[in-house]
């Protein structure tokens, strides 16, 4: 997370049966909006697919309670419930920004 962003909103906790279908097809946050993803119970998949990076910056990561997974802004990603998952995304955004 750059050093000088600062959280300033999240979601509602989701699970397997909330999460907008939004969520689990490729989207991506505006345009110097991070996200962190925080798993609070179960797993979840994360997967950075965005064809304008090049393979080895692509990745899928299987989340646990305490993982965090790092939504780069702009950068298009995805995730899956795994089975029972309790997740929620906080946002942030350059701590000066108006």
């Amino acid at each position: 997370m750059p050093a000088d962003y600062e959280a300033y909103q999240r979601t509602k906790s989701f699970t397997e049966k909330t999460v907008p279908a939004a969520l689990t097809a490729n989207h991506t946050t505006k345009a110097g909006v991070w996200g962190v993803i925080h798993v609070e119970a179960g797993e979840l998949e994360y997967a950075i697919e965005d064809a304008r990076l090049p393979s080895h910056s692509q990745r899928i990561e299987r989340l646990k309670p305490g993982d965090r997974g790092v939504v780069i802004a702009e950068v298009e990603h995805h995730v899956t419930p795994i089975g029972e998952v309790v997740f929620h995304v906080e946002f942030w955004r350059h701590r000066n920004r108006v």
